[in-house]
């Protein structure tokens, strides 16, 4: 989860390392009654296509996953955040592209539904990934960044 207050050019992070959708759910209760907000970004679902991925599952439920990240987004704008966005994964290894490709299509649709952004990264490749999972390059972190800015400066992403 991240949060930016453009007007006073201050961000926070508030990073759950290994955490899945259903669990960043609930983290964000404390993080929205901690801080004064203004918008709100949620990444989230990732761990959950990883761990189905690496314990051979099949079974993949994507649309449960989206509801849990779609939870999320509806618990910072029960608190009065309307700027909330949810962000898209980008392909990564380990996990089929066509998950990454289904979990962002289904989180967008629901996106335009409720009137959250959505942060498309589809820009990411895997050679902006330092591991196959993070971003952590200079041009992968610009990608990133440029992509989250977008939204926030003009609304525009994913409506």
């Amino acid at each position: 989860m991240s949060s930016i207050d453009r007007h006073r050019e201050r961000s926070i992070v508030s990073k759950h390392p290994r955490a899945t959708a259903k669990q960043i759910k609930h983290y964000i209760e404390y993080f929205l009654n901690e801080e004064d907000l203004h918008g709100v970004i949620i990444v989230a679902g990732l761990n959950d296509l990883l761990y189905s991925s690496n314990n051979g599952r099949n079974d993949v439920i994507m649309e449960d996953i989206v509801a849990h990240v779609i939870q999320a987004g509806l618990k910072a704008r029960e608190a009065g955040i309307m700027n909330v966005h949810l962000s898209g994964l980008f392909k990564v290894e380990n996990v089929r592209d066509e998950h990454i490709n289904l979990f962002n299509y289904l989180l967008k649709q629901r996106c335009k539904q409720l009137g959250f952004g959505f942060i498309f990264n589809s820009n990411i490749e895997l050679n902006d990934l330092y591991d196959g999972l993070h971003v952590n390059n200079k041009l992968g972190n610009m990608k990133l960044k440029h992509n989250i800015l977008q939204c926030f400066d003009s609304y525009s992403c994913g409506h």
